[in-house]
């Protein structure tokens, strides 16, 4: 490793690591080198760890030194930006873009404009943020697909993907049908259902990538709600030398039709831990111990009644469409990943007729929540936060 030094502040500390080509755990460089694999039918081999929001451009610097090759959210965020990407060869990396409109020229419109911002002639996956709150939209709304179209045929654009976070298995399965998108990147955790692994499944089958978001379960501050279970979590997880969020991590590439992983990354120390699991493709199965896997299904078992899973079945049957899996998603932004400016920026963002604000207590939502949710309560609190 060479002598040379990066610094700087995160989530108000300070945080140095030497520089190399190894990312450094508890002091220690990791051996071996970033695992590859191919993002389905789109033939392109990416890092198993994905870069995602990070509030500094030194830590997108570390990520591309460390072997990371995909951007997630290009053009829409202060960093990566023209400082970052213009040093790069263009052959080194690939990204994506979020749109979060279905209307032809509107997409059109917003996706020129991040591209500007983003210094770049190309951002090779056009994506869809969590449009869609029905299978049916996906024929419903078809501007989209012709926006999408018409920037790949500028040669602005490669591939079609969508981010899901409501009604995720439903939306995702169909997108995945429809054929018109070549990778999805769906909320998934040691919370979510068997039928997601279905979904998973039929994602490789039809030779769609996958990128997982939202894999380290609403992250350390939620799991410090159940001290004691963290604990021993932990205590069982040392067998395998991992941390608790590395395991989640690992457990997530070890599942059949997954190809990689975008964790929310805050801080330089949580930089190094979590691109190291992309270091250790032999040991992805961290799990082998059904000792490790029992306890993070317990984990997730205590966690049960704080975390939504964004099935959407609240939502569907609420008589005053109250965005609930989207509501709860922006509080998780404020207590679990400390961004209270981004939760209340989107809380603000919806229909005034569709936040927590408009609950009557019916009771319709906390009778098909799957979970157990305490719905009612939790909106009321999430709208004190939020609003």
């Amino acid at each position: 490793m060479d002598a040379g030094l990066l610094t700087a502040g995160a989530v108000g500390s300070f945080y140095t690591v030497a520089r190399g080509s190894q990312p450094v755990v508890a002091g220690n460089p990791v051996p071996g080198k970033m695992t590859y694999r191919r993002l389905g039918r789109t033939g392109l081999d990416i890092s198993v760890v994905v870069a995602g929001e990070m509030d500094l451009l030194p830590m997108h610097e570390r990520a591309y030194e460390l072997g990371v090759n995909y951007w997630h959210k290009v053009g829409n965020f202060e960093h990566p930006g023209p400082e970052f990407f213009k040093d790069k060869d263009r052959d080194s990396f690939y990204c994506d873009m979020v749109i979060d409109t279905l209307d032809k020229e509107g997409a059109i419109a917003q996706f020129e404009w991040g591209l500007k911002q983003s210094g770049l002639k190309t951002i090779d996956f056009l994506k869809l943020h969590s449009l869609y709150r029905d299978p049916k939209d996906i024929k419903k709304y078809s501007g989209i697909f012709k926006a999408f179209d018409y920037l790949k045929k500028k040669g602005e654009t490669r591939f079609l993907a969508v981010a899901q976070h409501g009604n995720t298995v439903e939306v995702c399965a169909a997108c995945i049908q429809s054929g018109l998108f070549d990778a999805i990147q769906p909320n998934f955790s040691v919370f979510s259902p068997p039928e997601m692994h279905d979904m998973l499944a039929f994602a490789k089958k039809n030779d769609v990538g996958v990128i997982c978001k939202k894999v380290l379960a609403g992250g350390e501050r939620l799991w410090q709600r159940r001290p004691d279970r963290k604990r021993n979590t932990e205590k069982l997880l040392k067998k395998s030398d991992y941390t608790l969020g590395q395991t989640l991590l690992k457990w997530a590439l070890d599942v059949y039709g997954v190809t990689a992983v975008v964790p929310l990354i805050t801080n330089f120390e949580h930089l190094e831990e979590d691109i190291a699991v992309g270091f250790e493709e032999k040991t992805l199965s961290a799990l082998e111990s059904k000792a490790n896997t029992k306890a993070l299904r317990d984990l997730a078992e205590d966690l049960s009644t704080d975390y939504c899973r964004s099935c959407g079945r609240c939502t569907s049957v609420c008589p005053k469409h109250i965005e609930v899996a989207d509501i709860f998603r922006f509080e998780m932004y404020y207590s679990a990943y400390g961004n209270p400016r981004k939760a209340r920026r989107l809380y603000g963002e919806l229909p005034s007729t569709q936040t927590a604000v408009e609950c009557d207590a019916c009771g319709s939502c906390e009778e098909v929540c799957p979970h157990g949710l305490p719905i009612i309560s939790k909106l009321r609190s999430a709208h004190t936060l939020l609003s």
